[in-house]
């Protein structure tokens, strides 16, 4: 989950790799409230849009934050450095479901006035164009690097294995048709856990140059002493929904700019 000033209940990539590359797209949210600030992770997919889990404005109680103001840092391996921006607008998903089992529909937008001059990252066409079970996919953010510790100001990185979401144990979770799954082992596993909420899933296929985001991280959910489900919201199936928001957005706002959307 999400890592904020009162709880310790905090997202982990145990036994992943120091990052030393810079993610262009790559986002560190702080999110303030009159009562709570909380850190996330985010990606760049237009040259002023954020994409990020909705779950991140709420609290540790799940009552949504109150008037909550982003500052996101761009281009940086610290979690409150480099280019920053103040945001504007914040679009969360209407039916977005904060349940103390599960979360649905956990995605969220940020926009924000001035354009910054970073590579946003590649989103896929369609539900089934890049993400299968047995890919591998590249995780990264500032989450904690072993279980009992708290989140780093150092950027992470670990791989996951993507399972197949409509077996078990993937499909204890039933809405699952909007979710990607990994299940990794609670030790001594590379990736034992996630970077930070709303940050990116991502893979690169063969011969390409660019990443591409197939997931939002959503939740990290323990199934057994040594195993834990990953659950990723899938950006392809949201792709209708954000292409909608942000061209609501870009009628009322024409210094809005279109996503980047991989078509083939």
């Amino acid at each position: 989950m999400m890592q904020t000033q009162r709880t310790q209940r905090l997202n982990r990539i145990i036994n992943g790799n120091k990052s030393t590359a810079v993610y262009p797209f790559l986002v560190s949210l702080w999110i303030r409230s009159p009562s709570i600030l909380i850190h996330c992770g985010g990606t760049l997919i237009a040259p002023n849009v954020i994409l990020t889990a909705a779950h991140c404005f709420y609290d540790p109680r799940r009552n949504p934050l109150q008037a909550p103001i982003v500052q996101a840092f761009f281009n940086t391996l610290k979690t409150n450095k480099g280019d920053n921006r103040i945001t504007r607008k914040i679009v969360i998903h209407r039916q977005f479901q904060n349940l103390p089992h599960t979360l649905n529909n956990d995605i969220a937008l940020i926009f924000f006035d001035k354009p910054v001059p970073y590579q946003p990252v590649n989103l896929p066409l369609d539900i089934n164009s890049n993400a299968y079970p047995g890919d591998v996919i590249n995780i990264v953010g500032w989450g904690a690097t072993e279980r009992s510790s708290r989140g780093t100001s150092d950027l992470m990185q670990a791989k996951l294995t993507l399972a197949n979401r409509y077996e078990m144990p993937c499909k204890r979770d039933e809405n699952m048709n909007t979710k990607l799954c990994a299940i990794t082992g609670m030790i001594n596993c590379m990736g034992g856990g996630q970077g930070d909420s709303g940050g990116p899933a991502l893979i690169r296929p063969v011969g390409a140059s660019n990443w591409i985001q197939v997931g939002v991280v959503s939740a990290g959910i323990n199934i057994g002493e040594n195993m834990k489900m990953n659950i990723f919201t899938d950006v392809s199936a949201f792709l209708p929904w954000i292409i909608n928001v942000i061209q609501e957005v870009l009628s009322s706002d024409p210094s809005i700019l279109p996503p980047n959307v991989i078509t083939s």
